[in-house]
């Protein structure tokens, strides 16, 4: 019996290569795997075979989408993308899962031993089973990347030469789309009403504020301090890069760039520096020096540090500390990321030496049946879906206009700027960038890639199946 797994993807350039290493996997063990966006997949749903559709979070806001793919004969799972680098007090009051969801799904992965602990202590009567799995990802990046990118890599060393590259992390505090919208999205996000997590929020917000402020204001002094460094700047997909643009036009060595996968920009880096990202995972991972500044602050924001960013950074708690880090990379003194032996490290992530995460995680898949009564072929896309698209777009049109905008009723508000954050999310999707991945992946196991098929069957859609048993 066909089997099929459909892997939807939110931030396009961020998710690509752990869910090819899924797909792949997958397509390995007899499914039929349907890569796509998010909204194309959701929109095709009642057209593709009845199957699995493994979602990359559980927040209350998604509910009517879970509901859809069930009412369309599909299955849900859930593997949290981003719960690795994430507050105990999100996983266990609702901000990152949803007990409406929760309710639906059949099976729930997590990236470790605590994220897992966390969820099951507050959600222990769901009927959902929960497993700790590890991640593509963390294996993407340990075994893959370096040849993937290898290339990439290269070119980015060209031009850029030596340079450290800052992936930032601020887009509660600097939001895309505009003054306190960050705050506002991750309530929405997680439809928060409880006063205590609504507290911690605001107060992590201010955090976030206060530090997307302070490296705003370090950052022409560390430019000025180490000129014969490049520093690349890559803001957050969340974020609104003029801030950093204004610096750039004022410093020729510093440059801000939203270009491609992260991993290559790492690969090419002398270090990387960030605050609170899951990008220190990947660059500790991938053996560079991983340098973070965390700011005196009031006594009560130490409850919104997170631990496990930090352990495997250098932590430098004044300007004066993070100059000397940035001289010990000067000076080719500096050591990479702390990963091995690193307890904090083990909490959270889960490595097995016999199975990887993505054997893990389809062997769990396998348990699943699904009766499946349509065929897999090209997916049409609809009138009212098109004529759904042309609308929302009339209307964040109109909405530019105040004066008009002014006496629409609610259900008419839009914000212009949302169609250009999501396209700045979704943007990365391409053929020949799968094909590539899976190409290397394939030679990375000494297996043919020819193997595999790979395919488009409709905008933003591919299809990946083992043509050789």
């Amino acid at each position: 019996m066909a089997r099929y797994l459909y892997l939807p993807l939110e931030i396009t350039i961020r998710e690509h290569d752990g869910k090819v290493m899924l797909a792949l996997q997958a397509a390995r063990e007899g499914w039929s795997v349907v890569m796509g966006t998010r909204v194309a997949l959701y929109n095709a749903a009642d057209q593709l075979p009845e199957g699995v559709f493994l979602l990359k979070s559980a927040t209350s806001q998604e509910l009517p989408q879970v509901k859809h793919l069930k009412n369309c004969g599909h299955k849900v799972c859930i593997f949290d993308e981003e719960g690795i680098v994430t507050y105990r007090e999100f996983i266990q009051n609702e901000v990152r899962y949803s007990r409406e969801i929760d309710a639906e799904v059949e099976q729930l992965y997590f990236w470790g031993d605590n994220q897992k602990k966390l969820f099951d202590e507050k959600f222990s009567a769901l009927p959902a089973q929960t497993f700790t799995t590890g991640s593509p990802r963390l294996e993407f990046w340990q075994h893959h990347a370096q040849s993937v990118y290898r290339q990439k890599a290269e070119e980015i060393r060209n031009r850029y030469k030596d340079y450290i590259l800052f992936p930032t992390s601020f887009g509660i505090g600097n939001n895309f789309l505009g003054k306190n919208q960050g705050l506002k999205l991750t309530r929405d996000h997680g439809a928060v009403e409880e006063k205590n997590i609504v507290d911690f929020m605001e107060g992590q917000a201010d955090q976030n504020y206060i530090c997307f402020k302070e490296y705003l204001d370090f950052l022409p002094e560390i430019a000025e301090r180490f000129p014969e460094f490049n520093f690349v700047i890559r803001p957050h997909p969340s974020e609104n890069s003029s801030a950093w643009e204004s610096i750039s036009r004022n410093h020729t060595n510093v440059h801000v760039v939203y270009e491609d996968a992260v991993t290559p920009w790492i690969i090419g880096a002398l270090g990387v520096i960030h605050f609170k990202s899951t990008t220190s995972i990947e660059a500790a991972l991938l053996g560079k020096p991983v340098l973070t500044y965390m700011p005196l602050l009031p006594e009560y924001m130490k409850k919104f540090r997170l631990e496990l960013p930090l352990s495997v950074s250098k932590v430098a708690a004044s300007r004066s500390e993070f100059l000397s880090l940035l001289e010990e990379i000067q000076l080719g003194n500096a050591s990479p990321g702390s990963i091995k032996d690193n307890k904090e490290f083990n909490k959270w992530v889960s490595i097995s030496p016999e199975k990887s995460s993505a054997e893990r995680i389809i062997s769990l898949l396998n348990r699943l049946v699904v009766s499946t009564s349509r065929k897999l072929g090209p997916v049409e896309k609809r009138i009212h879906i098109q004529a759904r698209d042309w609308a929302e777009r009339f209307l964040c049109y109109l909405n530019q206009f105040d004066r008009l905008a002014h006496f629409f009723p609610r259900k008419l508000k839009r914000n212009p700027a949302r169609i250009s954050y999501g396209k700045h999310k979704i943007r990365g999707l391409q053929l020949e960038n799968t094909q590539r991945t899976v190409d290397c992946i394939c030679s990375n196991y000494g297996e043919p890639a020819s193997d595999y098929h790979l395919s488009q069957i409709a905008e933003e859609i591919f299809t990946l199946e083992r043509t050789k048993n």
